[in-house]
């Protein structure tokens, strides 16, 4: 796709693809490679915010693909790592609402799950505080 085209909607569509690419080797339990190609559509997303500071979805799409990603490293029994990210996400998504706004989904859905996946974090104090 992105020898055809460098648009910016192509380099979101790459990234999906990464970060869709690292989920399903997590399912499979090859947490190194999965890491790797997560971490390699996350730094895409923060790429492309860095590039269009106020562009919404593009600053949208980095909490919005660390949630899981902290997810991934929880199931792969690193959980101080997911913590971390965790927190991370929470940050974004608080400077987002103050800069941008957020979506009723986010607030309904996302950011609810978070604040458990949070909460799961500070009831275990060895999470990487």
């Amino acid at each position: 796709m992105l020898a055809f085209e460098k648009s910016p909607r192509a380099w979101h569509i790459a990234n999906i693809l990464d970060m869709e690419r690292g989920f399903i080797l997590a399912l499979l339990h090859r947490y190194p490679e999965a890491f790797e190609q997560a971490n390699a559509g996350l730094r895409g997303f923060q790429a492309a915010a860095a590039r269009a500071p106020h562009d919404f979805e593009a600053a949208r799409a980095v909490p919005v693909s660390m949630r899981p990603l902290g997810e991934m490293y929880w199931a792969a029994g690193r959980h101080a790592e997911a913590c971390a990210i965790f927190r991370d996400t929470s940050r974004l998504w608080a400077r987002l609402r103050v800069t941008q706004g957020v979506l009723g989904f986010d607030s309904d859905a996302e950011l609810k799950f978070l604040g458990g996946r949070l909460k799961r974090c500070d009831r275990e104090p060895a999470m990487g505080r």
